[in-house]
């Protein structure tokens, strides 16, 4: 039984995939307005937008 379950467990995770950052399209963005976004954090470099402790929208790298 335990296995089983295990088992199911694991195949609904890896059918779900790992969901979209961004739901927009074009690609990232070059200046950060909402918080899940993908920018670009440096030259050939991808980030992601997200809120700071000082509640700022900023590019952070994703690595």
């Amino acid at each position: 039984m335990t296995n089983s379950l295990f088992v199911s467990a694991t195949a609904a995770l890896l059918l779900a995939g790992c969901p979209e950052i961004s739901e927009s399209t074009g690609g990232p963005v070059d200046t950060c307005v909402e918080a899940g976004v993908q920018c670009r954090y440096a030259p050939g470099k991808i980030g992601v937008c997200f809120a700071n402790t000082e509640n700022e929208i900023v590019c952070r790298s994703q690595h």
